[in-house]
């Protein structure tokens, strides 16, 4: 675990956050998603080493033949089948990809809304990384509008001594009775 996850969260969350209340310069924020797949990679190498282990514990030749050749078949499919690790849920819908995420974030209208983080919390993750949860306000400048409730999760994940945004959900909060 990182121990400057505080610091690498409060980092993150006030250049996120400036990037993104300048519509014009939201594109800035496309580098914080990343989409690469070694992560795959990386978890069916380790799980092939286990599997070998296995193998010369129990001596069961015809396992391991059959888990190799599984195993080429997930990570084929993982390459094919997988676009990109970055993920947002948005209101409930998703979207995948660098792209198609900073596509979604110069949609959402920002004129005339001032945001107000009430708390943010930060957890480290085992792998290195940082869990950021914010909750916080949105309110338009008019005064017959009451301010709406929301919260904004990233979960972000280190490389090369960097950190890139693997999962992040935003949603109002809001009740209907």
């Amino acid at each position: 675990m990182n121990p400057a996850f505080q610091q690498i969260g409060e980092q993150f969350v006030a250049a996120y956050y400036k990037g993104f209340d300048d519509k014009n310069s939201r594109t800035t924020l496309q580098p914080l998603y990343h989409s690469d797949l070694t992560i795959f990679h990386i978890g069916i190498f380790l799980w092939e080493k286990f599997v070998i282990f296995q193998f010369f514990k129990r001596e069961l030749v015809f396992i391991v033949v059959i888990i190799s050749c599984a195993m080429d078949f997930i990570e084929q499919e993982l390459i094919t089948n997988t676009q990109c690790s970055a993920l947002l849920t948005f209101e409930g819908c998703q979207f995948q990809g660098p792209q198609s995420i900073v596509e979604k974030l110069m949609s959402v209208p920002s004129d005339n809304i001032q945001r107000a983080i009430t708390c943010a919390d930060y957890q480290p993750t085992i792998d290195g990384g940082v869990q950021v949860c914010i909750i916080g306000q949105l309110k338009t400048d008019s005064e017959h509008d009451k301010p709406m409730p929301f919260t904004h999760v990233f979960l972000l994940k280190p490389e090369n001594g960097n950190y890139y945004i693997f999962n992040e959900i935003f949603r109002l909060a809001l009740h209907n009775f």
